[in-house]
């Protein structure tokens, strides 16, 4: 690619550009091309000095919903966990600490662990209603996050009035 013979991969223009490569392969029914193809580029990334902290997160990031799509659970949530030890500093935007944060809350809900999973719920909530206006569409779904995770817990009452939170602002908008 133009990239490859500028020496520009991995780079932070690859690690935005490699997501839709990514994810077409999926789409096409290549998982495990696509599961490859960016473990190949995470390595390639991995071993580059000076690789900027936000093109670290995309390479982690995109390859952990990679490894989700082909139900490798357990590998993802560790690649998860590695992009959230990067200093968010330098990553600029509070919408990629929802995102990991959402992610991370997902895996851990998959994997049974509703209790890990509430914890992230409640932290992307809190960054939500920081961002987000009160009546934004949003917070609702990421109330309702938090209503499922409280309800799996048995924790009835709380899920109710979260997810009749949620609801409100689902029937404003």
């Amino acid at each position: 690619s133009l990239l490859e013979s500028a020496n520009r991969v991995p780079g932070d223009v690859h690690s935005l550009l490699i997501q839709p490569l990514l994810f077409s392969l999926s789409e096409m029914g290549r998982v495990n091309e696509s599961v490859q193809r960016g473990q190949l580029e995470l390595a390639k990334a991995r071993h580059h000095p000076q690789l900027s902290v936000s093109s670290k997160f995309n390479y982690l990031y995109n390859l952990a919903f990679i490894l989700l799509i082909a139900e490798q659970v357990d590998e993802a949530e560790l690649l998860l966990f590695e992009a959230a030890e990067l200093p968010f500093e330098s990553l600029g935007s509070p919408s990629t600490q929802i995102a990991l944060n959402s992610s991370l809350a997902g895996v851990l809900r998959r994997k049974g662990d509703v209790t890990g999973a509430l914890e992230y719920d409640r932290a992307v909530l809190s960054l939500v209603e920081e961002i987000y206006p009160p009546n934004h569409h949003e917070r609702a779904r990421k109330l309702s996050n938090l209503g499922s995770s409280l309800s799996s817990l048995g924790r009835y009452s709380e899920a109710t009035e979260v997810l009749r939170q949620a609801l409100d602002i689902y029937q404003i908008n």
